[in-house]
């Protein structure tokens, strides 16, 4: 069986949107998280059921007894607002340690990307980071919607050989 500290998730700008979701909704941590032009999707409502603001049209929004906000917290009522919005289902007793809080997380996105603004990268570091994640950001110059050859894939293989611990292979036959 593989050992989810070898595995690397992540995605391209809507594909990045939906494995940011399914990251938050994990019962445990992976090898990294890499973000290329990515964003996060249902922010305001992460952020307020992060926050415990009542919305009653939002059955995980209701505070709990007693109110918790500490990032312990944060990071479990986000997940667990991801795995009501992916249709997986409660964890069994959840608490920080059994979400992906220690994942190492690469975010990048490209100052002239027309697609997804640098601010909405900036807005999920700021999220990720208040919920316990150690996340890097990178907002590369001259870029767009894509990927930045040498910068940002050299950036990543850079990332994954620090955290993972993976050596890379230079010998392309």
């Amino acid at each position: 069986m593989g050992l989810p500290q070898n595995l690397i998730v992540g995605g391209h700008s809507q594909g990045c949107a939906m494995s940011l979701a399914v990251l938050l909704s994990l019962g445990h941590s992976v090898g990294v998280y890499i973000d290329m032009s990515g964003f996060l999707t249902y922010q305001d409502d992460l952020k307020s059921v992060v926050n415990d603001k009542v919305d009653s049209d939002n059955p995980l929004s209701h505070p709990r007894e007693p109110q918790d906000t500490t990032v312990d917290a944060s990071a479990v009522k986000a997940q667990e607002l991801e795995r009501d919005h992916l249709d997986l289902g409660p964890l069994h007793r959840p608490y920080q340690g059994k979400t992906a809080y220690q994942t190492p997380v690469l975010l990048g996105l490209g100052k002239a990307d027309e697609k997804v603004p640098c601010a909405l990268g900036e807005r999920a570091v700021q999220f990720l980071q208040d919920s316990g994640y150690q996340v890097e950001w990178k907002c590369y110059e001259n870029q767009g919607d894509w990927y930045k050859i040498n910068d940002e894939i050299d950036g990543i293989c850079n990332f994954i050989a620090l955290k993972v611990r993976w050596e890379p292979v230079n010998n392309i036959a």
